[in-house]
């Protein structure tokens, strides 16, 4: 399973790589991944 830090990074790369993504998209894919994969974790 892929951990949250990674997948940050992940999203992270893929915001300065497409600077026309708006940051909320970011969270909501992060939110909808932690739902997902880590339902119980914490930041």
């Amino acid at each position: 399973m892929v951990k949250v830090s990674h997948f940050i990074c992940i999203v992270y790369t893929i915001w300065l790589l497409n600077p026309h993504l708006s940051m909320e998209k970011c969270v909501t894919l992060h939110m909808v991944f932690r739902s997902t994969y880590n339902p119980t974790d914490e930041i």
